[in-house]
C-alpha cells in the first residue's frame, strides 16, 4: 500500500456488525454506570434511615376532640446531623412540633419548625420540653391502645412510629 492509499472497505455486512457492537458497548456502559449510580442512592439512603431510630413513643390518654401529645426519644447513630421537620398523625386533625418554655417567669408552647439531632446523639420529645403537640384527636384514645404516626426527617426520610397510649 502507497501513502495516500486507503486501507481497504470492510464488506457492508461486516461493517454493519462492527457498529453494532460498538452501540451495544456503548449502552452496556451506560445502563452499569445507571444501576451503580442508583444503587449507591438506594444504599446510601437506606444506610442513613437505619441509623436513626425511635425508642420509648407513647401518647397521652384524651377524650374525642381534645389535645394530646406524643413524647419519644429519637436516637442518631450516624456520623451526621438529622432534623426533624414534619409529624403526620391520622388519629388527630392537625399535629405540630412543640415546645414549653419559660420566659419572665411565665410559661407556655410554642410551635417549631425543626428538631435538629446532632450526630451520635440523642433526643428527648418529653413532657415539659419538646413534645408533638395533637390536637383534636379523632376519637378517644385509652390507656393501653396503640396508635401510630409518622415523622418526617431531612437525611432519614420517614420513620413510621408505634405508640402506646398511657396516662
Amino acid at each position: 500500500m502507497r501513502k495516500g492509499d486507503r486501507p481497504p472497505k470492510a464488506p457492508p455486512g461486516r461493517r454493519q456488525e462492527t457498529e453494532h457492537r460498538r452501540q451495544q458497548a456503548g449502552s452496556r456502559i451506560f445502563f452499569a454506570a445507571l444501576l451503580a449510580a442508583v444503587v449507591c442512592i438506594h444504599t446510601s439512603d437506606s444506610f442513613a434511615q437505619s441509623k436513626v431510630r425511635i425508642e420509648d413513643a407513647y401518647v397521652r390518654t384524651a377524650a374525642q376532640l381534645m389535645t394530646s401529645a406524643a413524647y419519644f426519644k429519637i436516637v442518631n447513630n450516624s456520623a451526621f446531623a438529622d432534623t426533624l421537620y414534619d409529624v403526620e398523625a391520622p388519629f388527630a386533625e392537625m399535629s405540630h412540633l412543640h415546645e414549653t418554655y419559660t420566659e419572665n417567669s411565665m410559661s407556655g408552647m410554642r410551635s417549631v419548625a425543626r428538631i435538629i439531632i446532632a450526630a451520635h446523639s440523642d433526643f428527648e420529645l418529653k413532657p415539659g420540653s419538646y413534645h408533638v403537640m395533637l390536637m383534636n384527636v379523632k376519637k378517644e384514645l385509652k390507656a393501653g391502645e396503640k396508635v401510630q404516626f409518622k415523622l418526617y426527617f431531612k437525611r432519614s426520610g420517614v420513620i413510621r412510629v408505634k405508640a402506646v397510649v398511657q396516662k
